[in-house]
Order: structure tokens, then sequence, then C-alpha cells
């Protein structure tokens, strides 16, 4: 709770300090699939940053430190209490819209189950089927773009 609390009032400072210097940053985002629910992605509602919107499950990761495949794994475990049994790169999508330059690499992800169990980090997460998510703009551009890339590698 302390950690949200710190997002909270940091940000505005965070945001300052990204437009003025650009920091390079990375992320990972997950496509998770599971086979007891075909077409369909688990997506998550942050409790910090853009709350309106739903999210492919990540977070930053230090290069230096892990793959950004075994970040990918972490993420998903602590956000949402999943083991994700395998993991394959789609892609990488790149912005500058908090100010920062951010790299995302993009994976798809196979959950081992469709249960979950949120963190303290997510408001929501719930199962939501690709026709909804290209149909809809209550979804990050990076959600619509890995679907993109889900396509394009069939």
């Amino acid at each position: 709770m302390k950690r949200i609390v710190l997002r909270y009032f940091l940000s505005p400072f965070f945001t300052a300090y990204w437009r003025i210097l650009k920091p390079k940053t990375f992320g990972v985002k997950c496509l998770i699939l599971s086979s007891a629910r075909p077409r369909e992605v688990l997506m998550v509602r942050h409790t910090y940053g853009n709350t309106k919107k739903w999210h492919l499950p990540g977070g930053g990761y230090n290069p230096k430190r892990e793959t950004s495949n075994n970040a990918a794994q972490r993420e998903v475990y602590e956000e949402l209490g999943i083991n994700i049994k395998s993991t394959n790169y789609l892609g990488q999508y790149k912005t500058s819209a908090q100010g920062k330059r951010d790299t995302v690499d993009i994976f798809l992800c196979y959950a081992n189950s469709s249960t979950f169990k949120k963190n303290s980090e997510i408001s929501e997460a719930r199962w939501v089927g690709f026709d909804e998510i290209q149909e809809n703009d209550n979804f990050t551009p990076i959600t619509h773009y890995a679907l993109m890339l889900l396509e394009k590698s069939k």
C-alpha cells in the first residue's frame, strides 16, 4: 500500500524528470492465453496511472539484471500469481508517451490455469475476447499492437 501512495504523490516529479532528461527505460507486456479460454486474453486495470484503460500485464525491468523473458514471467507472477508455462517473443513497442524513451518487449504467454489472484497494484483483472478488444477503445494502444503481432505470427 505504501508503494501505491508513494507513486501517487511522486508521479508529478517523475513525469517532470522524464520530460526533461528523457531516460531510456525497458519494459515487458504479456499477452496471456489459456487453453481453457480460447480467443481470450487476460487484461488488467492498475491502481495507478491510467486507471480507465485496460492494460496487458507487465512492467519495467533492468536489462543488466534480468532478461526480458525472465521479467515477463516475474511480472505476471507478481501481478496475478500465475506461473507461465511458456513464453514466445512477439515483438517490440517503442514509445515516448510519458516523456521517457520506453522500449517494451511483448510476449505471448501461456498460463497453466485460467485462475488468477491479483495483487495490490491491480484494481481489476478479467479475461477479454479478442473481438471486444478490437472493437473498443478502452484498451491501450500497445494491446491493439500486441494483437496485431499475434495475428501476423500465425
